[in-house]
């Protein structure tokens, strides 16, 4: 894999690169449930301190107050955790949620990675969000 020219975004200090993120939802099955499949790519540009956990939260934004629908945490890598990383280490990962019968078209989703110890969030746009925000299709 060849990184583009520009990341989509830099979480933390300047120590993940994402290179891409894309959110695709499944047609409804026959019970009405769906999926939601988020691919990404990035590149570690400086070790971790601590193994990261990936969120992937699926959230119905269309109320007052944003309503999280599912969620998945997983290490970002079943491969290597995030401690041994090295700068230039690429990966790719794909990652699933189901979603219920219920839930509305039109969801949004937050992608992000944290400290599992506890809960601290790479901070995201050099410390203006704690998540990358994409939208289904």
């Amino acid at each position: 894999t060849v990184p583009p020219a520009r990341p989509v975004v830099v979480l933390g200090d300047a120590q993940v690169a994402v290179l891409a993120a894309q959110v695709s939802e499944s047609s409804p099955a026959a019970d009405g449930t769906r999926r939601a499949t988020l691919t990404l790519d990035w590149q570690a540009l400086a070790p971790l301190p601590f193994d990261a956990n990936l969120f992937f939260q699926a959230l119905d934004t269309s109320g007052d107050t944003a309503r999280i629908i599912a969620q998945m945490d997983a290490p970002p890598s079943d491969q290597q955790p995030a401690t041994s990383w090295r700068a230039g280490d690429l990966f790719t990962a794909t990652y699933a949620l189901d979603l219920p019968a219920h839930a509305p078209s039109n969801l949004t989703y937050y992608v992000g990675l944290y400290n599992w110890q506890d809960g601290t969030r790479l901070r995201v746009h050099g410390g203006l969000d704690d998540k990358l925000v994409l939208y289904g299709g």
